[in-house]
């Protein structure tokens, strides 16, 4: 959090806008909710964003911007806060691909966010989870949707921080403080996405290392919040030490809403990421695409290798084809191999760490 950005609590915008037309509040909370959360309160980024100063952006979100002090907030909405908004939508227009699971998910958080119920995505890692719920908290913003990433440290001191951070709250408090201005911030209209939920595991079966969980469970329950979880298997209270199952059983029965992911990517799916890089795709790339995907957890990768592709296409002035993503994995092994010399047969190549001579069998040496 930049400069005085605090002094902007959710809560007090959400009040102050109320003195704008409805369609101009909806406006100005996106904007706010993509300055907290994806340029993290940063002044300077806000200011090139609206490209207005940071005195006019402040006396908006104060809601003392008004027309009989020579000011017009149509006009500024219809300039600054419409050419912000086209910003925000192309942020991520260019990287995000619609998929059968990506729109799985997003129907799920729509179910979601209208029965205001707990709920749980489970996937294993690098099955598309993380870039499909931000980018529905980036499509659903308006200052309600909180994407919330985690941090390493499992400790109740840590979430809230981070939840002050996203809210325009001061993280100069004790954790009895936070936690009060936290609930005081969000409510019913507020939907938290809860990603990498399993960083907040205990590590020992204490009370105390439940606290983080414990408090999620507390906003929806005393403030209507939505909590979405989403998390990899190790979630899952089956997988959990004896000690405490019984806690995480407590927790499963408040979810309403479980979402559990395939381990294996559908080939619909497969030919859908690779159509965004290339109309009508041959089969050799997709057969190779699939090859990809095929491993575990690989959609990432795949995305990965594909926009590596499509460069070395583009620097060729020729269509993404199989030789491209193929020339892609091949930079990719060699990233993990080293050149290395057979001082039996004087053999030289590129192999990994610990490898033996292929032609002799012999030790190799840097």
């Amino acid at each position: 959090m930049h400069g005085n950005t605090r002094r902007f609590r959710l809560a007090d915008v959400r009040e102050a806008v109320r003195v704008y037309p409805p369609e101009h509040q909806e406006k100005l909370l996106t904007i706010y909710g993509y300055w907290m959360q994806r340029l993290h309160g940063d002044k300077a980024e806000v200011q090139h964003l609206l490209q207005t100063d940071w005195t006019t952006w402040g006396r908006i979100l104060r809601g003392v911007y008004r027309k009989d002090e020579g000011h017009n907030i149509d006009h500024w909405i219809e300039t600054k806060a419409e050419r912000a908004l086209q910003a925000i939508r192309a942020d991520s227009a260019g990287t995000f691909v619609h998929t059968v699971t990506t729109r799985r998910i997003h129907s799920f958080l729509d179910y979601a966010r209208e029965t205001a119920g707990m709920a749980l995505i489970i996937g294993d890692s690098g099955t598309g989870k993380t870039e499909a719920v931000r980018e529905w908290a980036r499509q659903n913003n308006h200052g309600a949707s909180i994407y919330l990433d985690c941090p390493t440290s499992s400790g109740l001191r840590a979430l809230l921080e981070e939840l002050a951070l996203v809210c325009g709250l001061s993280t100069y408090a004790t954790c009895a403080q936070l936690c009060r201005a936290v609930e005081s911030t969000l409510d019913t209209r507020n939907i938290l996405i809860v990603d990498e939920a399993q960083r907040l595991l205990p590590a020992t079966p204490s009370r105390r290392s439940t606290s983080a969980l414990d408090f999620l469970r507390r906003l929806h329950d005393t403030r209507g919040v939505t909590v979405i979880f989403v998390s990899t298997a190790v979630f899952d209270q089956t997988r959990q030490p004896a000690a405490i199952r019984a806690y995480m059983a407590q927790l499963y029965r408040r979810v309403d809403l479980p979402l559990a992911l395939p381990a294996k990517t559908p080939r619909s799916e497969v030919y859908q990421i690779v159509e965004a890089f290339r109309d009508d795709p041959p089969t050799d790339l997709l057969k190779t695409a699939r090859e990809v995907a095929d491993q575990h957890g690989r959609i990432g990768l795949l995305f990965t290798l594909l926009n590596q592709a499509r460069k070395l296409a583009d620097h060729e002035k020729r269509p993404l084809c199989e030789t491209d993503l193929n020339a892609a994995l091949a930079l990719r092994r060699n990233r993990r191999r080293w050149p290395k010399l057979c001082p039996e047969c004087k053999w030289s190549g590129m192999v990994n760490d610990g490898a033996a001579c292929p032609d002799c069998g012999g030790k190799l040496l840097d």
